[in-house]
C-alpha cells in the first residue's frame, strides 16, 4: 500500500466502510473483527472455537477486515468505489487485477518488439 497515494483521511474513510458493513465481509458474508476487540472475545462471541474440534485450523487473518477500491484507484474514495472485504477476498480481487495488468503490459511489450 502506497500511503501517499490515499488521502489523510484514509483510516476515517475506511472505518466508515467497514461500520456500515457491520463487519462482514461485502462479497463472502464472513463475520470480522471489530477494533478494539480482542481475539478471545471474537473467537467465543462467534463459536469460532469449533473450528479446531472440526479439524480446521483458525487463522487471525482471515478475519480482518480491509477497504478496498472497486476501480483500484486509491484516489477515489467515492462510497461506490469502496467495499469492506475480508483480507481473503480483498487479496483474491486485487490479484485478478494485478494478473489483467500484468498480461496487458506483457502484451502491449511483444506489440512493440515485434515492430522494432
Amino acid at each position: 500500500m502506497k500511503r501517499e497515494l490515499y488521502p489523510k483521511n484514509w483510516d476515517a474513510i475506511a472505518l466508515a466502510v467497514k461500520s456500515a458493513a457491520e463487519w462482514q465481509c461485502q462479497f463472502c458474508s464472513r463475520i470480522c473483527r471489530r477494533p478494539g476487540q480482542t481475539w478471545e472475545t471474537f473467537i467465543q462471541e462467534n463459536h469460532l472455537e469449533q473450528l479446531n474440534a472440526i479439524g480446521l485450523v483458525f487463522k487471525k487473518q482471515r478475519y480482518i477486515l480491509t477497504t478496498a477500491h472497486l476501480n483500484h484507484q486509491p484516489q477515489d474514495c467515492r462510497l461506490e468505489n469502496l467495499a469492506a472485504l475480508c483480507s481473503g477476498c480483498h487479496l483474491r480481487y486485487d490479484n485478478r487485477h494485478r494478473q489483467r495488468v500484468s498480461y496487458a503490459l506483457r502484451s502491449r511489450s511483444k506489440s512493440a518488439i515485434a515492430f522494432s
